[in-house]
């Protein structure tokens, strides 16, 4: 693009220093350097790059150019993050489906599958829950809780269908 020429490889990238304490070394010493590389777009944001440097050389070996390939590989690594949070809640339910097959308490089952659930990174803004249970008579019981004050759990103890938050979700069936 026009708005690229002129302008050093440093400026480009998201941690300018990295191709003077990486990539150039490498190509220096070994002729080529490939890997990922965080660049600013021109709007100031970052996105992964796969760059392909080379070091051409004339006939007589001495150094010309570095010759630099980049391919935008955000996607790639968008879909591998959701490729990974899916094998994470895909653990997650195996390892409730085997909590289903031990000999405990249905108490401790739901403690334990709270740990498990909030295990899963990006699930949760903060490490904290409950778990609870619809009565016949239109209200939720809470039977597992982590991170949780004093104050909410005793609030939260037995929640009817329709009050706050999470009585309107059990509402909504």
């Amino acid at each position: 693009p026009e708005e690229l020429k002129g302008k050093h490889v440093r400026g480009l990238n998201s941690d300018p220093e990295f191709a003077d304490k990486v990539v150039l070394p490498h190509v220096v010493n070994n002729g080529r350097w490939q890997g990922e590389v965080m660049v600013k777009h021109k709007n100031g944001s970052s996105f992964p790059i796969w760059l392909s440097a080379l070091l051409v050389k004339d006939n007589k070996g001495a150094p010309l150019a570095m010759l630099g390939i980049i391919r935008d590989i955000a996607e790639r690594k968008n879909a591998e993050e959701i490729l990974q949070q899916n094998y994470e809640i895909q653990c997650v339910i195996n390892s409730l489906l085997f909590l289903s097959l031990q000999d405990i308490s249905l108490d401790q089952f739901f403690t334990h599958a709270l740990e498990l659930i909030l295990s899963i990174p990006g699930l949760y803004i903060e490490p904290k829950g409950c778990i609870f249970l619809a009565g016949q008579d239109g209200v939720l019981v809470m039977k597992a809780q982590r991170g949780l004050s004093e104050r909410v759990k005793k609030e939260c103890e037995r929640v009817a269908f329709g009050r706050c938050i999470c009585g309107q979700a059990a509402e909504t069936k």
